[in-house]
């Protein structure tokens, strides 16, 4: 089996945490935090928050269909998240950003 065809199938899982990408020994968390500056990030608008959930299933070789599948939402759901619309229910969007790797925090000002 080779390791594209297992990958694949590692990923229907639903844990980003654990899956290693074909041709790279690193878990996708671990290569994303060496990636990253490690800075937080200022959310102004919802479109800041897809372009990180999109570059995180990029990162990982994930359709949205497949991301949508671990997350347990329609992939039309990932689609308008990472397009930035403002109006999607935040319980769900917070268990797309659990299933992509992308932490939310919040502090208070």
């Amino acid at each position: 089996m080779s390791a594209g065809i297992r990958n694949r199938r590692d990923r229907k899982k639903g844990l980003l945490d654990d899956l290693t990408i074909a041709g790279n020994s690193q878990p996708v968390r671990a290569r994303a935090q060496k990636q990253s500056s490690g800075k937080p990030v200022q959310l102004l608008s919802p479109a800041v928050l897809g372009e990180m959930i999109r570059d995180a299933r990029k990162d990982a070789c994930l359709s949205q269909q497949e991301l949508a599948d671990m997350a347990g939402v329609g992939r039309r759901f990932v689609s308008e998240l990472e397009n930035g619309k403002s109006t999607l229910e935040f319980g769900r969007v917070l268990i797309v950003c659990a299933a992509s790797g992308v932490d939310v925090l919040a502090r208070r000002r």
